[in-house]
Parts: C-alpha cells; structure tokens; sequence
C-alpha cells in the first residue's frame, strides 16, 4: 500500500461556482462532494502531495473565506486505481479516448488519443473536455478548421493532441510544468504529431495567428483575456472556449462578440457549456 493524500477544500455557497469550475480546470479526474453547514465540502484524491498543495493555493485565492486542508491516508497505487476506472471514451465516432494499458482495443475506425492518468489533469471524462472534442468533430466534419492551432490551458494535451491527428500542426500552453511534461508524455504515447507544449501564457505567441484556438480554462480568464486571445485568431479561424458553467456563458459570449467574434454554436452538457465563435 502506498500514501496517497486528500485535499478536503471547505467553500461558502457564494463561491461554489468558482471552487466547481477550478476543479473542472484542475481535478478533471474527479472529487467527491458533501454539503455542509453554509456550503460544500469538495474532497480531491491524488497520490502526489505537491499537485494537492497547488490546487489549495488557487483555491484559497478565490476567498479568503475557503479552508483547505491535506491529510494522509494509505491507499492503492495510484496507476492500479486509474486501470479499474479509466474505461475507453468514445466522442462521437471520431476520437477514442484511451489510457495506454488499453491501447490495443478497437477503435472501430476512430482515431485512438492515448492519454495516460495523471493526478491533476484531464484524461477527457469531465464534460468540459468532452464537450470542447465534440466542437473540434464537428469542424472537422464541416471541413476542417484550418491548418494551425493553439490550445491554451492543455493540461494532459488532449485537445491539442486531437487536433494534431486530424491533420493540425500548433503549440499547447499551460503555466503548470507539471501539466507540460505530462502533455510531452502523452504526446509520446501518440507517436508525436505536430503539437508542440511549452510552460507559459499568451505572451509566448503574442503577434502569432492560429486557425483554430481552443481554451478549456475558466470563465472569469476567458472574459479578461478576451481581447489577447481574439489577436491571435486569424481570418476566418475559428475559437472553442469550454469550462464555463450555464450561468456564465452570457458574460463570455457578451465579452467575445464585443471583440469581432461571431457565436455560431453552444454546446451543452449537464451544467457546463462550450462556446464556438468564428471570426470572418
């Protein structure tokens, strides 16, 4: 048995929404939650103390108001805990989301995406992640969205990775370093297509122009930097934003009509939404 850790992150009800959609960005591979008196209790599991001590940083930032707390306990290995859960992700007949102790299944003519667990991002089961590969299916099946991409916020590199083997070349950028070895990793595990992954922010491409930008982050972000990520959408390219809850997707959309975009389509799932705009 190995140490594995728990992050219990106590939240008023005035900051759920913040504390569910810095989850979603940051433990897409899940969290338990349990009402308390005046707000929720998310509790968070990872076999790695360090990624834990970062998501109780941000989540502090949110409020002074929101308590974390780490604590110990013995636990399976964290690969054999992934290899009971992690169970193929069919998106649409398109992409097969796949660890790589799975590698081998039939795809049935889908495009394979081998991403292997890691405690802190996104192996493509929160609706976020899902949501934004059924945009990216459907401008494929339009015809494509271009030749170049930007995917900011990759975490495992999923998304980038996907457009990558639909015939993409771009860059993923995420201000972890974790995030971005694990994304190198799993770009290995698919053979390396043209998607490159660099620690950073928009500053790293400022003045570059992308077919197609995909941004699974979070609402209040997507709205601030709104104006920086739209400079870096070309003529006629195309912007999926995902990580946005229901009630937040009319300030996002507000904030990216207001910089030239035009909304072509929202995407649901449960709660959460992905935005695609176009720019003509």
């Amino acid at each position: 048995m190995n140490t594995s850790y728990c992050l219990d992150i106590n939240t008023p009800n005035c900051f759920e929404d913040q504390t569910l959609g810095l989850l979603a960005l940051k433990a897409s591979h899940g969290w338990e939650e349990k009402s308390v008196p005046g707000g929720t209790n998310f509790s968070v599991r990872s076999g790695e103390r360090v990624i834990l001590e970062r998501l109780a940083e941000d989540a502090r930032a949110i409020s002074s108001q929101i308590l974390t707390k780490i604590s110990e306990y013995e636990d399976k290995p964290w690969q054999t805990a992934w290899k009971e859960f992690f169970t193929p992700i069919p998106i649409g007949e398109r992409f097969l989301i796949l660890p790589p102790w799975l590698k081998d299944t039939d795809s049935k003519g889908a495009t394979k995406i081998i991403i292997e667990p890691e405690c802190a991002f996104g192996t493509g089961h929160h609706a976020s992640t899902v949501l934004c590969l059924k945009a990216l299916d459907l401008l494929i099946a339009e015809g494509g969205p271009g030749s170049t991409f930007l995917d900011l916020g990759a975490g495992s590199g999923i998304l980038g990775i996907a457009a990558a083997l639909s015939g993409m070349s771009g860059i993923g950028l995420d201000i972890d370093p974790i995030a971005t070895a694990n994304a190198i990793k799993n770009l290995g595990h698919n053979g390396n297509p043209a998607a490159s992954q660099m620690t950073g922010d928009l500053d790293l491409v400022s003045g570059k122009k992308y077919d197609l930008i995909m941004a699974n982050i979070l609402a209040r972000p997507l709205i601030d930097m709104a104006g920086e990520l739209t400079a870096c959408l070309a003529s006629g390219g195309s912007m999926i934003l995902s990580g946005i809850l229901d009630r937040q997707a009319p300030a996002v959309t507000e904030a990216y009509i207001e910089q030239g975009l035009k909304l072509r389509s929202t995407l649901a799932d449960g709660e959460w939404r992905a935005l695609m705009f176009e720019r003509s």
